[in-house]
């Protein structure tokens, strides 16, 4: 069963704290930030149980970027719903093959409001458990 935590992957630990804080406060959402796709393998069984995987486009020179996380997640079966974040999506290297995956992207810098109303849809409503409907992508 899908677990209700967002994974968040970012180099920048100032923004994993950020997101993550506020999920929790503005829809008491936990969040697993990692800052690398090597962090993301690490803990391999939590992120794959979660329904939703935000992830930053570009990790750092010389770093596996997003891109390279979204093939390992789709290589391992994931079935969440994933979506891009970057703040250089119009000018990134790898923007032709982000555009094919037909995944969104978000872009930074993002509003508070635009990312809860992005993760209210991605978790959809909740049925008679409490617990939130899911469809991925």
């Amino acid at each position: 069963m899908p677990s209700e935590k967002i994974v968040f992957l970012d180099d920048s630990v100032d923004l994993r704290v950020l997101v993550s804080s506020m999920l929790k406060a503005k829809l008491g959402v936990e969040c697993l930030g990692c800052g690398s796709v090597a962090e993301l393998q690490a803990n391999r069984i939590e992120v794959l149980k979660s329904k939703l995987v935000i992830l930053d486009v570009n990790l750092g020179p010389n770093e596996p970027d997003g891109l390279d996380a979204f093939e390992w997640f789709r290589a391992n079966g994931y079935t969440g719903k994933i979506s891009f974040l970057t703040g250089h999506a119009r000018s990134h290297p790898r923007l032709a093959q982000l555009s094919k995956t037909g995944v969104p992207i978000l872009e930074k810098p993002v509003k508070s409001e635009k990312l809860c109303e992005f993760v209210r849809q991605a978790y959809g409503p909740k049925d008679e458990e409490g617990h939130h409907e899911f469809s991925g992508y």
